[in-house]
């Protein structure tokens, strides 16, 4: 019965003395490649035998595995070597699904260094777009934490957030700054906030222009801004005057946020300058809501956030 297993690596054989005098293997690799998602990721094919299993194809997926420290690998088991075309079509309604990222990082990544290909060469010769290939071998730049992370979010982890498109946002920041470690604090914030991908580039934005920032605190503020904003605008119980002092802050913001995505430096004199005029606010903000709630803008954040 041809069927889909998940193996151990260490059962798989290809010894030559264990195949058959008329195995054709090139013909079991050339179908493999045949169905899969890209011809040098071609689907691990096996023959069942009393102590193992004996490789029909897949070698690149094999080695590839072992390299990442993988014990297991998912297979395809068949009952002979015959490839007939009834054989043919089981098979391909039986693939497993798309290996995962890291998997396929690493074969590609072989691929470029035996053939000494350049990427462009290397996505023109697999019919890959060259920003993809990129983004694809990007999870081999950074560490292991990361790689699993993304493994992790490939197989819907619970709990798993990281993607490809979170290490080319890394990336990105990492070529600017040449700042790898703050590339990971970045990714850190990323995975344990949950953050979105616009969350994410506006983080990487900031980061950008103020490397020196606290990231946590920043990521804190954004996240608690865009929980009160979703629960003032679906809170329908204020009368007018309210309404209207909400929209004096909100002016206030929009003018603040023009401010901040000003291109041209702000001199130190400048800076000082608002500065003070932003304390002064929250002081003002501060004796508001003491005098008017009886409690510090602290303790109400405590409170509702």
């Amino acid at each position: 019965m041809i069927r889909i297993e998940k193996i151990s690596i260490d059962m798989i054989k290809k010894n030559p003395s264990l195949y058959p005098m008329d195995f054709n293997k090139e013909k079991w690799e050339e179908f493999a490649r045949s169905i899969s998602q890209i011809s040098i990721l071609e689907m691990v094919i096996v023959k069942e035998l009393d102590n193992g299993y004996l490789q029909l194809s897949g070698n690149s997926r094999i080695k590839a595995n072992r390299k990442a420290g993988k014990d297991e690998i998912s297979v395809i088991v068949v009952d002979d070597i015959e490839l007939d075309l009834k054989k043919k079509e089981i098979i391909k309604n039986l693939q497993p699904k798309e290996i995962d990222p890291l998997e396929r990082a690493l074969i590609i990544d072989r691929y470029i260094k035996e053939e000494n290909l350049s990427k462009k060469a290397a996505s023109e010769k697999l019919d890959i777009a060259r920003m993809t290939l990129t983004v694809w071998l990007i999870i081999l730049e950074y560490e292991e934490k990361y790689q699993q992370a993304i493994i992790d979010n490939f197989y819907e982890k619970d709990g798993a957030n990281l993607t490809l498109s979170h290490l080319s946002l890394a990336k990105n920041l990492e070529s600017t700054t040449y700042n790898h470690e703050l590339a990971t604090r970045y990714l850190d914030a990323i995975m344990d906030y949950g953050l979105t991908r616009k969350q994410s580039m506006k983080l990487k934005d900031l980061i950008k222009k103020h490397p020196r920032i606290d990231i946590r605190k920043a990521v804190e503020i954004f996240i608690n801004q865009e929980k009160l904003e979703d629960e003032l605008v679906n809170n329908v119980e204020l009368n007018d005057e309210i309404r209207e002092l909400i929209e004096i802050f909100d002016n206030v913001n929009s003018k603040m946020e023009g401010m901040i995505n000003v291109s041209t430096q702000i001199d130190k004199r400048l800076e000082k300058r608002l500065l003070k005029e932003l304390l002064l606010t929250e002081h003002k903000l501060q004796q508001i809501s003491i005098e008017t709630f009886g409690k510090t803008l602290d303790e109400a954040k405590e409170e509702l956030l």
